[in-house]
């Protein structure tokens, strides 16, 4: 119990003693750098169903979800953000019937 005490007013008292800011951190420090998050991918347009011979059945929501992850582009916060995307798009392929848009 005496090192749980010790620990958290270790944790509250820190900030206090060596450095808090009064003002709620809503000044920058001197020498702060601005991080920014990098700009979300660009979305790939939406497969088209094809019917491009008499009697061919439409693409495969399965077949369009592979199509738009080859799209998406390789590695980074980017191609993660572009393969779930495009996972969502599949669930809704496979609920409604055809690609969104």
């Amino acid at each position: 119990m005496i090192c749980v005490s010790v620990m958290l007013a270790l944790l509250l008292g820190w900030p206090i003693a060596f450095g808090g800011t009064d003002d709620g951190g809503r000044e920058p420090r001197a020498g702060a750098r601005q991080v920014t998050a990098p700009a979300p991918p660009k979305r790939p347009k939406p497969m088209p169903v094809s019917f491009e011979r008499e009697g061919d059945r439409p693409e495969s929501c399965a077949s369009l979800f592979q199509h738009a992850t080859r799209l998406c582009p390789r590695g980074g916060i980017g191609a993660v953000a572009c393969q779930q995307e495009a996972a969502d798009d599949w669930d809704l392929c496979e609920a409604r019937g055809f690609w969104p848009e």
